[in-house]
C-alpha cells in the first residue's frame, strides 16, 4: 500500500476507529464531545491544526474523545510528519453542503508538493451549539468522497 492510501483516521458518528497501516483501535460514544459555538469555530480549528500538522491534538479537540490511545496518536502523528516534513501552506475547500435541520457536510484538501491530506467533517448545529458528528483524516481521497 503507497504512502497516498495510507488510512490514517477514521471517525464514524458513534466510534472513533485508527487505523495506522494494519492495526485498529477503537472506543466507544463519548457523551462528554465537544461542543462548539458555530462551524466556522469547527472549521478554524480543522485548517490550523491540520496546516500544522498537530494531528494528535485535533483528534482530541474535534472528538473530545481520549480513548484513542496516546500511543495510536503518535503512530499516525509520525506517519504524517514523513509525508509532510513542513507545515502545509495550502488548503481548499473542495465540497461543502448543508443537508437541512443544521446537518453540513464538508471535505477539505490540504496539500505540499505532490502530497495531499483531506478531511471529511460532518456536523449538526443543535440549540447548546454546534458538535462533529463524524470526522476523518486520510491520504486518499477514494476513502473519504464515497461518503457524498
Amino acid at each position: 500500500m503507497s504512502k497516498l492510501h495510507l488510512l490514517i483516521v477514521s471517525a464514524l458518528f458513534s466510534v472513533f476507529s485508527l487505523f495506522p497501516l494494519t492495526g485498529s483501535a477503537q472506543s466507544k460514544f463519548n457523551a462528554d464531545y465537544p461542543i462548539f459555538e458555530s462551524t466556522a469555530e469547527v472549521d478554524k480549528i480543522i485548517v490550523d491544526l491540520t496546516s500544522t500538522l498537530k494531528i494528535d491534538q485535533l483528534l482530541v479537540t474535534v472528538s473530545g474523545d481520549q480513548s484513542v490511545t496516546a500511543q495510536n496518536r503518535a503512530i499516525v502523528q509520525q506517519q504524517l510528519s514523513a509525508l509532510f516534513p513542513r507545515k502545509i501552506k495550502n488548503h481548499a475547500v473542495l465540497i461543502e453542503r448543508e443537508s437541512g435541520e443544521g446537518f453540513r457536510e464538508k471535505i477539505d484538501v490540504f496539500w505540499a508538493d505532490k502530497q495531499y491530506l483531506f478531511t471529511q467533517t460532518i456536523t449538526h448545529e443543535r440549540d447548546d451549539g454546534v458538535i462533529v458528528m463524524e470526522f476523518i483524516v486520510n491520504t486518499s481521497l477514494s476513502q473519504i468522497k464515497p461518503y457524498f
